[in-house]
C-alpha cells in the first residue's frame, strides 16, 4: 500500500512534465533487480487490481508484479497531461466567472487525495482501503448522501450491506460519508435520529439515498422533510 501510494503520488505530481514518460521508464530499469530481490519471497502469479488500480493504470500493457496478492501499481505508467491553463474568465464579478468558480470548486482536494493513499485506515482490508481512494475520486470530495466536502477526520466508510449480513469491501458496496451522516443511517433512538437531523438541516439530504442505506443496515425508513 505504501508503495502504491508513493508511486501514484509521484506520477500525479509530475505528469504535466514533457515526455515524463522517458524518466520514469528509466527509474524502473534502474528499480527493477532492487524490486525483483526484495519482494522475491513474496511475489505472487496474481494480485488484487483494484478500482484505483483500474482507474490509473488500467490501459497499461506493460509488465505488472504481484506481491502478497496486490498488484503493484507500474512504475512506467505514467503519461503526459496538459496542464489546465488559467483562464481571466474567472472572477467574481460576471455570471461567467461565478460559473467557473463553481465549477472548479466541484474539483477533488489533492492534498486529501495524497492523505488518503499515505494513511491507510489500519485494521481493514487492503481492497477496502484501495476503493476508499477510488470512491473519494468518483463522489468528487463530497459526502454520498448530504454533498457536503469531505474533510480529513470527518470521512468515513459505510458499508451499503452490513458486513454483518455478508456485505463486503468491494468498490460497489461501499460509499463515503460524513461522520454525522454515518451515525443517522445506524441511528435507531428517536432522539440520537433528531439530533443529528437537527445537525444537518442546512445539507440537502439526499433521503431516498439515506432510506435505503438504513432499511439494508436494519433500520426503519426517516419521514422527508
Amino acid at each position: 500500500m505504501q508503495f502504491n501510494a508513493m508511486v501514484l503520488g509521484l506520477h500525479e505530481y509530475y505528469k504535466i512534465a514533457t515526455n515524463v514518460y522517458l524518466d520514469f521508464d528509466r527509474i524502473a530499469f534502474d528499480v527493477r533487480k532492487a524490486l525483483l530481490c526484495r519482494t522475491k519471497s513474496h511475489r505472487s502469479k496474481t494480485g488484487l487490481r483494484s478500482q484505483a488500480f483500474q482507474q490509473f493504470y488500467g490501459n497499461f500493457t506493460g509488465k505488472i508484479f504481484n506481491v502478497a496478492g496486490l498488484a503493484l501499481f507500474p512504475i512506467n505508467g505514467v503519461k503526459t497531461t496538459p496542464p489546465m491553463c488559467f483562464s481571466p474568465d474567472i472572477c467574481n464579478y460576471s455570471e461567467k466567472g461565478r460559473a467557473k468558480i463553481h465549477e472548479l470548486q466541484k474539483a477533488i482536494n489533492p492534498i486529501i487525495l495524497q492523505k488518503l493513499m499515505e494513511h491507510p485506515i489500519q485494521g481493514q482490508s487492503t481492497e477496502l482501503n484501495d476503493n476508499r481512494i477510488s470512491l473519494y475520486v468518483a463522489q468528487r470530495g463530497k459526502c454520498a448522501i448530504c454533498k457536503e466536502p469531505l474533510l480529513l477526520g470527518d470521512m468515513e466508510v459505510h458499508h451499503i450491506m452490513p458486513k454483518s449480513s455478508g456485505g463486503k469491501d468491494n468498490y460497489s458496496n461501499l460509499a463515503l460519508v460524513t461522520g454525522d451522516v454515518h451515525k443517522l443511517i445506524h441511528a435507531t433512538n428517536p432522539v440520537i435520529i433528531q439530533k443529528y437531523l437537527d445537525k444537518l438541516k442546512h445539507c440537502k439530504l439526499n433521503m431516498a439515498k439515506l432510506n435505503k442505506f438504513r432499511l439494508l443496515a436494519g433500520n426503519c425508513k426517516l419521514e422527508y422533510r
